[in-house]
């Protein structure tokens, strides 16, 4: 029976922490085909497959509000259009 340990934990901050702990089970889910709740010597080899994965964001081009309330979803468009318009740091800036 083979575990996955995260080392060396004392250099990690507490976000960075969870990020390493999520990745450590989201790998072990990856890894563990049979559903066993521990990986054989088998799967274990997968591991070098597994990190290559790379996090990617779902809906990145959807902004975060668009599940909000319509007339916040309004008001936060209009929000994200001023801060990205070409000059709004002349405008905040002065």
């Amino acid at each position: 029976m083979a575990s996955l340990v995260l080392t060396d934990s004392s250099q990690l901050t507490s976000d960075s922490q969870h990020l390493a702990v999520c990745d450590v089970i989201l790998m072990f889910k990856e890894l563990n085909t049979s559903d066993s709740g521990s990986l054989s010597l088998e799967e274990f080899y997968a591991v070098y497959d597994a990190t290559l994965l790379k996090w990617e964001a779902q809906f990145s081009h959807i902004p975060w509000f668009h599940t909000t309330w319509i007339p916040l979803q309004t008001l936060c468009q209009w929000a994200h259009d001023f801060v990205i318009w070409p000059y709004f740091e002349h405008v905040i800036c002065e």
